[in-house]
């Protein structure tokens, strides 16, 4: 009787706990308050699953907080967890959303790896910004202001892209990373369906099923 009174005490700090760092990551997305916030979010999700080991509902949101911390390696193995629980609650509609993020985490993490193998690898042929073409130098001063979450200028430097070339396909696509970013899921499948749609017409398979998960996990947050 003690013990099954202990576990539901248990069961509502966790509740506590997992609504407590819903709050948080809500208010962080809003621009409400300090990205600093998901780190204490983060901790109050570890608490909650070391108090109820099965919830599902906390997984998954630890997975969307080390997903923005930029730990991909723990936002696949609690996306994966988050998976496991909802399959043992009969849940196969949220196990399913997980069993997408954690594809699309692991996507994440082999461009990431791919892109830092190419970084480490010397390019002499490579050009000084001057030198570039003026929409990539958009695109990375989007992706500049974007990294310092001056969402603002992001967005308005990846409009110019995507209103002087409108048919560059990866400029719809950054600005969709940005809107969702900012936390605007509209905007942000409504530029990953117009990047799809121009990559489907280049025969580029693997960047629209990439950009249709992305779509996917978007719409499944809350």
């Amino acid at each position: 009787m003690e013990s099954a009174e202990s576990e539901n005490l248990g069961n509502a700090e966790a509740i506590y706990l997992y609504l407590d760092a819903r709050a948080k990551v809500a208010s962080v997305v809003r621009g409400l308050a300090h990205p600093d916030r998901l780190t204490t979010a983060l901790a109050e999700l570890n608490r909650a699953i070391q108090l109820a080991p099965h919830y599902a509902e906390a997984y998954a949101l630890r997975a969307d907080i080390q997903d923005q911390l930029g730990d991909l390696e723990g936002a696949i193995e609690s996306a994966g967890k988050a998976q496991e629980a909802f399959q043992a609650q009969g849940d196969s509609v949220q196990a399913g959303v997980c069993e997408r993020q954690k594809l699309y985490l692991g996507l994440q993490k082999q461009s990431l790896a791919e892109k830092n193998l190419q970084e480490q690898t010397p390019d002499e042929d490579e050009v000084a910004f001057e030198d570039m073409p003026e929409v990539q130098q958009i695109l990375l001063r989007s992706a500049a202001f974007a990294q310092e979450k001056r969402y603002s200028e992001a967005i308005a430097e990846a409009t110019r892209a995507t209103d002087l070339y409108p048919d560059m396909a990866d400029s719809w696509a950054i600005r969709g990373n940005i809107f969702r970013l900012m936390g605007d899921r509209q905007a942000s499948c409504r530029d990953y369906e117009q990047a799809a749609e121009l990559f489907e017409q280049q025969s580029d398979s693997v960047r629209v099923e990439t950009l249709r998960l992305m779509i996917d996990a978007v719409n499944s947050q809350e």
